[in-house]
């Protein structure tokens, strides 16, 4: 029982620690306010080598899920022997709205140090073996929204010591077999005929004319939002989506822009 108590102290310690330095945590904040989708615009921490290639904490958000006992089902992309996989960790809530604890090699403490509905920015502080590393994170509704929270982002950063230059933006990035691609169609472009533009592009046929191409009638954009799963692929070349083709991928899920530009997140299947 002692042991228990000094452990439940310790831990409101820690907390209390970081609420008068580094690590402030959203006013009011509630659980229902970071459910659902998420994309990750930019990672920092005072180690560089866990957020390059292969790091431990490259890591691509998708979503956030409230459990009912209120701990958040946390779901990600990481890569692994090559390929990018998709795994979770449920993030334990505590005494404190906004503040939860995971293990992931070592114990994490994580902080939603802003939410708005655009942006959140998520600071994790690891302690394994006496050491101590702090990851920085940016995720937005879409890859555009997330650029909102840039300067908050850029603050803390420096509040918790992080150099500019730990800072890498992966809102445009290719990461082995994980694929983040942003389509930038003109606004009167619409998603289908953007996504055609974007293959022919790729294999060289932009000359192609797409008005042979039906159009759903009365298109919205708005109505494809979210995640997807890729059922079947076709060609008029074989050859370009066979399994060592970079062309062989998979929707993951579709965002659209207040211009009418649209964010396509691909996996290579």
């Amino acid at each position: 029982m002692k042991r228990l108590l000094l452990l439940t102290v310790g831990l409101g310690l820690a907390w209390t620690l970081q609420d008068q330095s580094e690590v402030p945590v959203q006013p009011g904040f509630s659980p229902e306010q970071v459910t659902g989708q998420w994309s990750t615009v930019n990672l920092a921490s005072t180690d560089w080598s866990v957020i390059e290639e292969g790091g431990a904490y490259r890591c691509f958000m998708t979503g956030i899920a409230l459990l009912d006992n209120g701990n958040l089902n946390v779901t990600y992309f990481h890569r692994q022997g090559g390929k990018c996989v998709k795994e979770f960790y449920v993030a334990e809530k505590t005494g404190i709205p906004g503040r939860y604890t995971f293990e992931y090699q070592g114990k994490n403490y994580l902080t939603f140090v802003a939410v708005t509905e655009e942006f959140t920015i998520m600071d994790l502080e690891n302690h394994s073996e006496g050491n101590t590393l702090i990851v920085v994170e940016l995720h937005g509704r879409t890859l555009y929204a997330g650029k909102r929270g840039l300067e908050p982002y850029k603050r803390h950063t420096s509040r918790r010591g992080i150099a500019p230059d730990s800072i890498v933006d992966v809102s445009l990035n290719q990461t082995g077999s994980c694929w983040d691609l942003r389509l930038f169609a003109p606004g009167a472009m619409t998603l289908v005929r953007g996504w055609l533009l974007l293959l022919a592009f790729n294999v060289d046929l932009a000359q192609k004319t797409l008005d042979e191409v039906p159009l759903q009638p009365d298109f919205d954009a708005r109505k494809v939002e979210g995640q997807w799963l890729t059922i079947q692929l076709a060609t008029s070349h074989r050859d370009l989506v066979l399994p060592t083709d970079p062309l062989r991928l998979s929707l993951h899920s579709i965002g659209t822009r207040d211009g009418g530009d649209v964010d396509f997140v691909l996996l290579e299947k």
